[in-house]
C-alpha cells in the first residue's frame, strides 16, 4: 500500500501529490501503517470475457471483486487489467460523513498479476 500513485493532474505548490499520498496512508483511508498490503487471490476467470475473478483484502476486509479488461500474455502467465471496487466494501473512508460525501466511492487501480513462483 506504499506505493500508491495519483494519476490526475490537480496540484499545486500548496496541494502537492506527495501531500495527498502521505493523507491516503492515513486511518481516515488505507491506514497503511497497520495494514502495509492488500492483496488479490484469484479464483476463477473467463478468458473470453476479459475477465478475472478473485478476493480482494484491503485493510483486512475481504471481497469477492472481478478485474475487467484483461490481457492475457501467454509466453509469461501475466495479465493486466482494471479492477474498480467500492472503497466503502473496505471501510476506506473518513470518519465524519460531509467529509466523505465529496469523494467517489469508487476506487480504480490498473492492476498487473503475475503467476506465484
Amino acid at each position: 500500500m506504499g506505493s500508491i500513485t495519483p494519476t490526475d493532474s490537480n496540484y499545486s505548490e500548496e496541494n502537492t501529490s506527495e501531500q495527498l499520498i502521505g493523507h491516503l496512508a492515513t486511518a481516515d483511508f488505507f491506514d497503511v501503517a497497520n495494514n502495509p498490503t492488500a492483496s488479490f487471490e484469484i479464483t476463477g476467470s473467463d478468458m473470453t470475457a476479459g475477465t478475472v475473478m478473485g478476493n480482494l483484502t484491503v485493510r483486512g476486509k475481504t471481497n469477492a471483486e472481478t478485474v475487467s479488461n484483461v490481457v492475457f500474455d501467454e509466453a509469461t502467465g501475466a495479465a493486466t487489467g482494471v479492477l474498480t471496487f467500492n472503497r466503502q466494501n473496505y471501510e476506506v473512508a473518513y470518519a465524519a460523513t460531509m467529509k466523505d460525501m465529496v469523494l467517489s466511492d469508487d476506487i480504480e487501480l490498473t492492476i498487473s498479476l503475475m503467476p506465484a513462483m
